[in-house]
Parts: C-alpha cells; structure tokens; sequence
C-alpha cells in the first residue's frame, strides 16, 4: 500500500479543501470550549479524526478518496454534536426537581449573558438616539455564578408550577420599560446585530429571564414595613436612658452544679453534637468542629542573634556617623533662620497693633482683632506703641481709617506740623497734642475697667511670647521731659511723633513701626554631637542590623534544608494514590505518606538542634486559636515580601494564609514558606503538616469529653445565674426603696451573689445614658451611608436584643427586673434611670419628630436598617426554596465551576 505520505503529495489541491474545512470547524467549535467542557469536546474530536482514519483505510485516492474522506468527517461531526446530548457531563447539583449538570449550567449561563448583552446594547441605542442621560442605573440580570444559575433553575421550576408564561408582547413591553420607551426599530436592529444572535434567540433568553423573575416577584416575601414597626425602629434610635445594674456573673456558681453522670454527658452531647455554638440560640453549644490546621516550623529568635552578634566598635561608631550624619544625624534646629516661612517672619508684641494675618491692615470687617490687656504694674508701657484697642477704635471712629490709610511706619514720616490720624487715636491714659475728647473718653474706661481683659468677644488667632525673665525688663522712656506714667495713670501712654520722633534712632522706629519683634535665629550647630548617647543609639542601630543580617542568613539555609528534605523523604511516595478509588491502594499510600512526613519532621528537628534554631510543632488549631495563641508566635507573622508596603496592605499573616487555600482531602505535600514576626523581628519557615475540614465529631475522640463537660458547667451555672437574678430582682422590688443600692441591702448586710452569706457581696453601679441603636462611628466605605447599629452599653459585657427589650419595652421609668449578657455567661439586675422623653409633652414632641423623618430617603440611616432586613429575609427565603428542592451541590464540580 502507498505511503500516505505519498498520497497526500499526490492530491495537495483535492485534499485541502476538506482538510481546511475541517480546521475551520474544530476551531469554531472549540472556540466556545473551556476547561469544565473539554472534556465534552473530547468524543467530536474522536468522530473527526475517525473520518480521517475511513479515508485512509480506504485506500481510494483523488476525488473518490477525498469523498470518502469527507463523508466520513461529516459523519464524525454529527455524532460529536450529538454526543454532549449523549453524555450531558458531570452534576454540579442535584435537586428532587431534576439535576444541573456541566452543560444545562452553561446553557443557561450563555442564555443569562445573551440576555445581559442584549439589554445594555439596547439602553445604550436607546441613550444615543434620546440624547438624554439616563433615569436609572442600566438593567440587567445578575453575573452567571453556579448559585445565581441554580436559583434561576430553581424559580424556573416555580414558574411552571404557578403556570407564568411570558409570550413576545410581554417581553417587547420589558424592552420599551428597560429603554425608557427611546428605543427606535434602528436602534432594536443594531442591538440585535450587536449579540450576533438571532432575534427568537435572545427572546427566548429575555423570555427565560422574566419567567424567573417573575415567580420571584410572586413568592418572595415583602419588607414594607407598617408604621408601627418605623415607629419601634425610631424610638429605638432615639429614646435614651441609663440604668442601675448589679451584676452576677454564671462562673460564680460552678461550683453549685451537681457532676454530672456519662449517661447525661453523652445526652448533652447528641443534643448539640451538629451545631456550632451559638447555631442553636444566644448562650447555647456547640460541638461540631470548626476547620483546623497543624504548623511544623523552625524559628530564628531575634533576642538570640541579637546576643551572639558582635557589638560595634569604636571605629566602626565613628565610621558610621561620618557616613550618615547628613541623612541621620542633622540638627533638626539647624538652618531654621534660613527658611523662607521664618525668614521675615515678624510677631506682633502683645503691647502692639491688632493681629493682621492677612495684610488687611486692620480694616476689614474687625472679627480677628485682637487687643491687649491693661498693663500690668511694674510694667510700664513702651512709648510711641499703639495698643490694638487703639487699632480698633482707629478703624470704626477715624474717617480716614481705609484700605488707602496709611501704616503704622508710613505714619512716622508724616509733617510734624500735621497731626497724623493714627496719633489721634493713641493714648490710654494722658492725651498728647492731636488727640480727641473721644480717646480720653477710653483711656478714663480703661482705668475704671482694671479688672476687666480688654480682649473682645471674637476668635482669636495669633501668637503670644512670653518674657524670659519679665522681672529684669526696663521700662523704655519717652523723651518728652515729663516723668514716665504710673501704672495707675495708664501704663500704655504713648506721647506724639511731634515731641519725639527726632530724638529716635532708625532702629528704635523699626521696632516701634507697628509694635514687632523680631525672630533672631540661635546659633546652632549643623550636626549632632557625637556624645555618649548618641554613641549608644549608633550601637544599638549597628547590632541590630547584624542582628537581622544573621537571622536572614539562618532562615534562608532553613528553608533550603527543608525543601531538601520533603525532596527526599517524599520521593518513592505516590501522591496520585492517595486518591484512588481502590481502599487498600489508597490506604497504602496514606501510611506512606504519613511515613514519610514523620521522617521529615524528624530530621527538620535534629537540623533544628544543630543550628540552634527553635522548632515547634503546633496541635491541630482553629483560625482564632493560631491567631490568638500566644503558645504560636508564628500566627501572626508575615509574608517578609509584603513589609515593604509602608501602608500595610496585603500584609497576610500567616495564620490568614494557611486557611486560605482548601485542599481537597488534606495536605499532599509539604511547601516550605518563610514568614517574620513585624513586631519583634523573628524568621520562621514551616510546613503545614495538617489540614482537616469542618465536621461533626464522635463522642469518644480526644478532647470532645473535656469540651462537653467545660459546656455542661457553663450552661448549668448560667441557669443558676438567671434564677438568683431574678430573686434579687423581685426582692428588690418588694422593698420598695428608691435606689437600687437601698433595695439590695438587708438588716443583715447586703445580698451577695450566689445568697451565700459569706459569699462576694453584689455592687451596684450606674451606665452612662444610652440608647437601643446607635449611629456607627467605624468608617465606611464607597458612597459613605450612615449606619445604625447595637449600641453596648460601657462597662457591661457584649449585650444583644434580649437585654435591650427588656431595659426598653419591659421594663419602665424607675423599675427594676433582670436581664442576661448576649453570651448568658452573666445576668445583671437592673433599674431603669432617667429615660428621655418620659412624659406626655416630650413623648408629643418625638412623634412629630417622627412624622417629619423621610425612613426611606437613600442617605437616612434607616434605610440602611430596613435594606439589611431586606437582604437578610431573602436569604432566608432562598435557604427555605433550597431547603424544598432538597439540593445537594457536588462541592469539587462547583469548585470547578
């Protein structure tokens, strides 16, 4: 027989043509091919490469052989067509309604992206062709997850059964509604060329949607809540109080609970064997076990290399300095003076004019004026300087006072033969030549006011200085041949340029140009001395990089050995065996690779030893435990590669990481990964030796004894808890006293908490006032809404509604009764104080307040409340229509998924 070979060379142009068509087919079909289905794909493929093998086994050559070739070719496509049909793929879920495999999970979610597809494709039409923004948010119809594909599975179901149909009108009217009526017959055209779909396609996709949607809308359960239940809700958030409470916590009655029989303790046991705790009620256990993990880990301590390293020397202290002092050791005083914010920077005397910030000159409208207080005796006032009262008296009495007016240093270089405006208004005791009956007037109620700070009514905003040494400061004299004013006659008389201002120097005119004081910069070196303690931080700086140095240096070795060993103990064990379908192959291998696992740990430990490097092995903990435990440092330590971040995002501690990944019936192998403590610097490189899923455990496994005998007591002792409460409480009440302190106390002394009379005797304490619900203070994310939440009340353990009804509904102004902690692990006895609004009048005034809220507006944090209680009943609703269709979902095909 001719080489095919030969035959092909022969007929390249015959056989080509099916050749490419056959090409073209596989990568059409496979185009729309993934993972979950290649396996579905696998029987065309088949059926293709079998019409190759017809033509070849023929033996017919040219166009008969071609023919024969693609005869067979068309055959094998049709039955790989056909065989998805044959063979619908593995279950994702199975229901009493029928099962949803691989390929009715992909149809309907094609069928839910055709419609998605359609539907933005045609609200945008319909918004280019209006012209106008759009009035809502674009519809659509959810993402095609396998839950959202199995609940649609689900409402489907309930459709048929309420007989919903949907024919081409309903969906059309859905169109025009999702459109705002814009949509025009081009703009339906270009939508439906966008989904490169046929028309009756993506009606039966709409059509298929809107069943769903529609036995939704019939069954799901409505939330309008009635205005009894927003009355409740607001009352919550606004009717406040504080309370009285003794306390009585259950632990002080343990020792009151009878031991228990093992017939009682495996009864308890079967009762919440399945639940986790609290699963069951508020307080109640819980002995399913929640997913646990074990850790083998070695530990380079940073406090041991810190004592093995070398301390620096001398030398090495001097050397880094030098290295360093521009970018460590730089004088933060330094070069002060130099900078461009306190260069010229000039500080009003508190003696001086007004603060003027912003270079109004004090003609603004006098909000930031700021003037200064009487002069103190024995500090007498400096001459030529203008109090900033007199500033403010210049700028509401003086005419000429105006953006053109001039300064307080512009005012010196006046004529002397004019009197200058600002001259006019100075002087708080005797008046000099130019000034006005109206500034005696001021000066006289400035000396009747001593007492009294000159400071006016407004913010203040400036700087103030204090004298080093006030008591060595001498007056400055005015040379106006008359003796210096006493402090009764106004210690901030200030004479006129007239009289004085030839006989001043320059420099005494600028300081006296309005009242400033200069900043002088100190002479400061550039550097830090290199003293004894700075010596010590280098020290200290240099043995600790060492420090660290030597535990990268350790951890790195580690995790080289450590993947070496899993390389040789694991090497002769079979991983794929683990999961075979053959018991004794597969239990075969699982002694192996327990084996095996034990050597590792084995020689990880002796490397430890030889390297002085701690090694630990944890037990099998939960999340919390390895998170909490202060056994495990290694918990809360860090991938090192993320310390960088100096945000601390995506800073995955290690217990965050070991719980992240499931692998589907334990651990297989043993990844070596490396962490640090952030806190004191220590390495760690591990194993996670272990990992068990959640599940209900057996009565005799070890520590499910001690677990349910530590419940037993604790649920027994809360019972015990609650009675006394209640007694204290009602012994309280038929005393009839006013406080709660009285009405606990008895001729014999005051109760105490389990009625022992040489027991711990209860306290009474008050709350601060609270209410039931309060507005959240953690910072939200997004559009920022305001949220209400519990409030708890200060100073009491973690309380829920049990509580809250009773110190709010139960229970009135005054009254006294009992009440549990939301764990029941304490009780308290409670007196309702000083509840607001507690009479008619007030109680009027709320409900008005109420009649004017707007619950439903997006921004009101009730809205977020009756939202959440929204989600929460259709979660519920969900649960319930799983729970009739009795689903079961094939975990490893939805991983899959």
């Amino acid at each position: 027989m001719s080489s095919p070979f030969d035959i092909f060379r022969k007929n390249t142009k015959t056989l080509m043509v099916p050749l490419i068509g056959l090409s073209m087919f596989a990568f059409v079909v496979f185009g729309f091919s993934d993972p979950s289905t290649i396996g579905n794909m696998m029987p065309l493929v088949a059926a293709l490469m079998l019409g190759a093998a017809l033509w070849f086994l023929s033996g017919k050559s040219g166009w008969e052989g071609a023919a024969i070739g693609t005869v067979g070719a068309i055959l094998g496509a049709s039955i790989g067509i056909f065989m998805p049909y044959l063979n619908p793929g593995q279950v994702v879920a199975s229901t009493n309604a029928g099962s949803l495999t691989f390929n009715e999970m992909d149809r309907l979610g094609r069928q839910r992206s055709l419609a998605n597809a359609f539907l933005i494709s045609a609200q945008r039409q319909a918004i280019e062709e209006s012209g106008e923004e759009p009035r809502t948010r674009m519809q659509q119809f959810g993402e095609p997850t396998p839950d959202a594909m199995l609940n649609h599975f689900l409402l489907t179901k309930e459709a048929e059964r309420l007989g919903i149909q949907v024919d081409d009108r309903a969906v059309l009217d859905f169109i025009k509604e999702a459109t705002q009526n814009d949509l025009t017959s081009d703009g339906y055209r270009k939508a439906l060329k966008a989904t490169r779909a046929a028309e009756s396609e993506v009606f039966d996709a709409l059509r298929s949607e809107l069943r769903a949607r529609w036995a939704a809308y019939v069954l799901s359960p409505s939330v309008s809540p009635t205005p009894g239940e927003l009355w409740t809700l607001f009352k919550r958030a606004n009717v406040r109080e504080s309370l009285a409470i003794a306390e009585l916590p259950a632990a002080a009655f343990r020792d009151d609970v009878p031991e228990p029989t093992e017939e009682e303790l495996r009864q308890f046991f079967e009762q919440y064997r399945a639940a986790r705790p609290g699963q069951l009620g508020p307080g109640e256990p819980g002995f399913r076990q929640d997913r646990k993990v074990q850790l083998v880990y070695l530990e380079a301590d940073y406090l041991t290399a810190l004592d093995q390293v070398e301390a620096p020397t001398e030398k090495e202290v001097k050397a880094f300095y030098e290295e360093n002092k521009e970018t460590l050791f730089r004088n933060p005083a330094f070069g002060r003076e130099e900078s461009d914010l306190l260069k010229d920077l000039t500080i009003p005397s508190l003696d001086g004019p007004a603060f003027d910030p912003f270079g109004t000159g004090g003609t603004g409208s006098g909000s930031d004026t700021v003037t200064a207080p009487p002069a103190e005796a024995g500090r007498p006032a400096e001459a030529e300087e203008q109090t900033g009262q007199d500033a403010a008296e210049e700028s509401t009495e003086t005419p000429e006072s105006s953006e053109g007016a001039p300064s307080s240093s512009e005012s010196d270089e006046t004529d002397s033969g004019e009197a200058d405006p600002s001259d006019a208004a100075s002087g708080d005791g005797e008046s000099g030549d130019g000034e006005s009956p109206e500034a005696d007037e001021e000066a006289g109620d400035a000396e009747e006011s001593d007492a009294q700070s000159s400071l006016p009514l407004q913010s203040f905003n400036g700087f103030a200085f204090l004298q080093d040494d006030p008591d060595s400061a001498e007056p400055l004299e005015a040379d106006t041949g008359e003796e210096p004013a006493s402090a009764d006659e106004g210690s901030d008389e200030n004479t006129s340029d007239e009289e004085s201002g030839d006989e001043k120097s320059d420099e005494e005119k600028g300081d006296e140009s309005g009242s400033e004081m200069k900043i002088e910069p100190k002479d400061v070196p550039k550097f830090r001395e290199l003293n004894e303690e700075l010596r010590e931080e280098i020290r200290k700086s240099l043995k600790r990089e060492r420090a660290f140095e030597v535990l990268d240096e350790k951890i790195e070795a580690a995790e080289k050995q450590m993947k070496a060993i899993t390389d040789n103990t694991f090497a002769d064990v079979s991983i794929g065996e683990l999961d075979a379908e053959d018991p004794d192959v597969k239990a075969a291998a699982k002694e192996a690779w327990d084996q095996a696992a034990r050597e590792a740990v084995r020689k990880l430990r002796e490397y430890a030893t030889e390297q002085n490097l701690n090694f630990a092995t944890t037990k099998l903990v939960t999340f919390r435990d390895l998170v909490e435990s202060e056994e495990y440092p290694i918990g809360l330590a860090v991938d090192p590669q993320s310390q960088s971040d100096p945000f601390g995002r995506n800073l995955n501690n290690v217990a965050t990481q070991v719980f992240q990944d499931r692998p589907d019936g334990g651990v297989r192998i043993l990844i070596t990964q490396v962490a640090e403590d952030p806190t004191e610097g220590s390495r760690f490189a591990f194993w996670k030796l272990d990992d068990r899923d959640a599940y209900v455990p057996d009565y005799d496994e070890e520590g499910i004894v001690e677990q349910v005998t530590e419940a037993w007591y604790a649920v027994k002792s809360s019972e015990l808890a609650r009675e006394r409460a209640e007694a204290v409480a009602e012994a309280a009440r038929e005393s009839g006293k006013e406080s709660l302190e009285e009405a606990l106390a008895t001729d014999s002394g005051p109760m105490t908490v389990t009625g022992d009379k040489e027991g711990e005797a209860l306290t009474v304490r008050t709350t601060p006032p609270f209410t039931w619900l309060r507005q959240s203070t953690a910072p939200t994310f997004g559009l920022n809404l305001p949220v209400l939440e519990p409030s708890q009340v200060p100073g009491l353990e973690p309380v829920g509604p049990d509580f809250m009804d009773t110190v709010f509904e139960e229970l009135g102004d005054g009254e006294i009764g009992s009440a549990p902690s939301l764990d029941r692990s304490t009780y308290y006895v409670v007196k309702v104080l000083d509840r607001s609004p507690n009479n008619a009048g007030d109680m009027e005034a709320l409900r008005q307040e109420f009649m004017n809220e707007n619950f439903f507006q997006f921004m009101s944090p009730y809205a977020g409340i009756l939202r959440s209680e929204r989600q929460n009943l259709m979660v519920r609703w969900q649960a319930d229509l799983a729970e009739k269709y009795d689903v079961q979902w094939n975990e490893a095909a939805r991983q899959q998924r």
